[in-house]
């Protein structure tokens, strides 16, 4: 499609605008569900925001511009997908058995490349883009700031900003069913009473996300113990 000259251009994707300039290009490359809108008015971010791209490619929309380079913006911002460590914030429960996914997700900072630190205010969590060991691929890593029992209040719209489906989203978490020093991954499944997999199942509509399952092992107190076990410390 060609667009007016020097007009404020707003791209949308699922509603939500995420591109807009105000200088002559013409796009030459859209995805379904994109729609354009013209605002004679309005000012965009600086050219610079965007990247040298490297040509047509399926999610993503190519710009010629009047010198004739070529950029290109991603609309899923280029990550393979979303890993999420729960935990609860705050210094009491640091190193509880509750907070596995917290130090999972220090430990996988610690080893992966290009971490970034993003701003993840809107979405409630620490966030970081990071590449992983043994892959070229970018992914999002991020810690709920919303205590577990709300944490599908981060995960949801997080994953719906950066158009993630359930299936490209791990959560990491505690189990008790599995012994000390022992994990099980999984696709979907109940949430054995685990409330921060069950505020994300309830938010996303779906239990058909990855889960990276950490284990803690029971109280050997038996289950009236549990409470102060899961928000114990590791010894």
């Amino acid at each position: 499609m060609t667009l007016p000259l020097n007009k404020r251009i707003v791209l949308e994707w699922g509603g939500v605008p995420f591109l807009g300039h105000s200088f002559p290009f013409r796009c030459l490359f859209s995805p379904a569900g994109c729609r354009a809108s013209v605002d004679a008015e309005g000012k965009g971010p600086s050219p610079a925001w965007l990247g040298e791209g490297i040509g047509e490619e399926s999610g993503g929309f190519l710009f010629l511009w009047p010198s004739g380079r070529k950029f290109s913006e991603r609309f899923d911002m280029a990550v393979a997908g979303l890993i999420v460590g729960l935990g609860n914030p705050g210094k009491q429960y640091e190193s509880t058995r509750h907070n596995m996914g917290f130090l999972f997700v220090d430990e996988l900072l610690r080893e992966a490349r290009n971490v970034s630190s993003m701003s993840g205010d809107k979405f409630r969590c620490e966030l970081w883009k990071a590449s992983l060991p043994g892959s070229p691929d970018q992914w999002l890593i991020a810690k709920p700031q919303t205590f577990m029992n709300l944490s599908g209040e981060c995960v949801q719209p997080l994953a719906a900003w950066h158009r993630l489906l359930p299936e490209n989203i791990l959560i990491v978490h505690d189990e008790l069913d599995i012994a000390p020093g022992r994990m099980k991954f999984k696709k979907g499944g109940g949430n054995a009473g685990h409330n921060g997999l069950k505020s994300i199942t309830q938010r996303l509509g779906t239990p058909d996300f990855y889960r990276l399952r950490l284990g803690i092992g029971r109280s050997p107190h038996g289950s009236e113990d549990t409470v102060n076990w899961v928000l114990g410390r590791l010894t």
